[in-house]
């Protein structure tokens, strides 16, 4: 009798522990369908919308679904096109940012299926960023870009050099005198703390780079300037280069934000 209660009760907590274990899957699915849907679906419909009007070069006031439904028709015909627009898609759901991400790589999958080709260097580096990047940063890397542009310098202490491939930013300068030597620092700056997370994220997408230029140079003893004797001055600079592929990403980011409207 005891072997029978036993075995009752045994199976008994078998039935609980499954009925239980059934209850937290459906709460954690449920949870998972209200969190991840509406997410997954915001970037989705961010990113298809932006490629059905960009395979057209259609303007966000002036749409015309007729031909847009003929482009789109045609992307699924063509298995290359069907590829591009699925690997941009991929990126854009799992994109940091709610709609400017999506809608960043939209516009480059519209680009390469219009000129039947794979993405360049360039383009890659973008989508890396427009999947990193949040709406935040996207507006933090557009206002400093925009102060760039317009010749003033974005800080206080920064210097900027117009160059025929873009943007050379002066961020830091140390000096030490051979006469009275001090510490220097060597390695790179931390561009999240010197710019903001923006800065990091395009760093590491090879959007920007870094540059360290040491210099010397001799001076001589000067007793109207307190200096006693010959030396030598070491001289470091920490410069950030914003090259082309931050020119595309301002000019897709004011494409984007063309078509910024309730989706």
């Amino acid at each position: 009798m005891d072997a029978v209660v036993t075995t009752a009760v045994a199976a008994a907590g078998t039935v609980a522990g499954y009925a239980g274990q059934r209850a937290l899957d459906f709460a954690v699915d449920k949870l998972a369908t209200a969190i991840i849907r509406p997410c997954a679906e915001r970037r989705a419909h961010a990113y298809f919308r932006q490629l059905a009007e960009a395979v057209v070069d259609a303007d966000a006031g002036d749409i015309d679904a007729e031909r847009i439904a003929v482009a789109l028709d045609a992307v699924t015909k063509d298995e290359s096109a069907r590829e591009t627009v699925f690997e941009f898609y991929r990126q854009s759901v799992l994109s940091r940012s709610k709609e400017v991400g999506p809608r960043l790589l939209a516009l480059i999958a519209a680009r390469l299926i219009k000129e039947g080709r794979t993405p360049t260097d360039g383009e890659r580096r973008i989508a890396e960023i427009a999947e990193a990047c949040t709406d935040d940063d996207f507006s933090a890397f557009t206002n400093y870009y925009q102060s760039l542009t317009a010749g003033s310098d974005p800080k206080q202490g920064e210097r900027v050099k117009k160059t025929p491939g873009g943007f050379l930013v002066q961020l830091d300068r140390e000096t030490s005198s051979s006469n009275w030597p001090s510490p220097m620092r060597s390695g790179p700056l931390n561009l999240a703390s010197d710019l903001g997370p923006w800065a990091a994220k395009f760093e590491r997408a090879g959007a920007i780079e870094q540059h360290i230029e040491t210099s010397s140079k001799d001076y001589k003893a000067d007793c109207e300037r307190n200096i006693d004797m010959d030396g030598v001055l070491t001289i470091i600079k920490w410069s950030v280069f914003f090259g082309e592929t931050c020119t595309e990403i301002s000019r897709l980011l004011l494409l984007a934000g063309s078509a910024n409207r309730a989706i």
